[in-house]
């Protein structure tokens, strides 16, 4: 029997980001104490996490670590980042995972062997979106990152390709590995599960839909003005994600052009719920700028709803043949897209089939297996 393995992850994002950085992380750890779990895997975060938040990651084969030296306690943000190798060695792991771009100052030091995730770098292909402080920052961890991990993760060909563009990483120290989405998509919502939901967030009766957040890089706004376009009256869009200023603009171009009839706001829905959103929807449009990977598209595929998205790029990947493509979000191709996916049940048919035949590599075992290999590369 193979012995089991001490595998280290840097957890604060797992425990507390709701975002995807924190389902990245929280589905990878699902995924290997499904399939491998016999390891032991140690979680480091600066703060245990809310007795209500992820209980699941605190039990085994999990076990949490956080500071305990006092002068750790008093810094541990500098724990974290600076500090931690010394005390992976110290807790007798063979590998760190540093899940969300970045590693442990100290991991050369600590002489545990290490990977990185590199989700995306856009704020060096799109720095106008970013402050320049953030930049600096996310290109010093990041960089560092890189040319210290022993093997690097990217989440698409996308990915791969702007790490060795950027920071000139040769090819053959990258795997692109493809994540999952949460497990819970990948069973088919019940009429009363759909039901229950429709009335809890009064969904109108046909729809299409968005999921992630409202922001300007997602071009919301863009799909906003497309879909008032839209000919058909009787479908409705609903955007579901939460945002600040940039939520504002969206809705005052909503009230401004007398589509708050039309368009369904919505925030904060438990992931339980997404599913029935997901499935009950004609079609999922999301006409994103840049992405890493793009999961709410794989969360459309595996609940059985056709895609429309910009081709050429990460989402193409994640899509696959379940979506119509556009070259940019210009909102009059993009309402052009809609309206050719809204009248015709057969095209809708077609890409849901095509869709759920791709989307079968994008599961929480490909996912486990593809990284089990990477670790056991630096292992070896």
């Amino acid at each position: 029997m193979t012995q089991p393995l001490h595998i280290g992850f840097d957890a604060k994002r797992a425990f507390f980001n709701q975002t995807g950085l924190g389902h990245y992380s929280r589905n990878l750890l699902q995924a290997l104490a499904q399939h491998y779990p016999n390891n032991h895997y140690h979680l480091y975060s600066p703060k245990a996490p809310n007795s209500s938040t992820e209980p699941y990651l605190t039990q085994p084969p999990f076990v949490a670590h956080y500071p305990t030296g006092w002068i750790d306690k008093m810094f541990p943000s500098l724990w974290r980042s600076v500090m931690l190798g010394s005390q992976l060695a110290m807790d007798g792991v063979q590998l760190f995972h540093g899940l969300s771009g970045e590693l442990p100052f100290d991991i050369l030091e600590s002489k545990v062997r290490s990977v990185v995730t590199i989700h995306d770098l856009i704020f060096l292909d799109y720095p106008e979106l970013y402050p320049a402080f953030d930049r600096k920052i996310y290109r010093t961890k990041s960089s560092m990152a890189c040319e210290r991990a022993d093997r690097i993760i990217a989440i698409s060909e996308q990915t791969k390709r702007a790490i060795i563009k950027h920071f000139g990483t040769r090819e053959s120290k990258i795997d692109v590995v493809y994540q999952s989405c949460n497990p819970i998509y990948l069973q088919p919502t019940t009429p009363a599960q759909q039901a229950t939901v429709k009335n809890k967030y009064q969904l109108p009766e046909q729809y299409l839909l968005y999921v992630g957040s409202i922001a300007e890089r997602k071009q919301t706004l863009q799909l906003v003005e497309a879909f008032k376009l839209v000919n058909d009256h009787g479908v409705k869009l609903v955007l579901v994600g939460n945002g600040g200023d940039y939520l504002h603009k969206v809705k005052q171009y909503v009230s401004a052009n007398k589509l708050t009839d039309r368009v369904l706001f919505l925030n904060n829905i438990p992931t339980e719920d997404l599913p029935s959103i997901y499935s009950q929807a004609l079609a999922f449009v999301y006409p994103s700028l840049m992405e890493g990977f793009g999961i709410p598209i794989i969360e459309a595929l595996h609940s059985g709803t056709p895609v429309v998205t910009i081709g050429g790029g990460c989402l193409q990947e994640a899509a696959g043949p379940g979506a119509v493509y556009l070259p940019d979000s210009n909102p009059n191709n993009l309402a052009e897209a809609m309206g050719k996916l809204l009248s015709s049940t057969d095209l809708r048919q077609e890409l849901t089939a095509a869709g759920h035949a791709h989307v079968q590599q994008f599961t929480p075992k490909t996912f486990a297996d593809g990284v089990m290999q990477v670790y056991r590369k630096v292992l070896v």
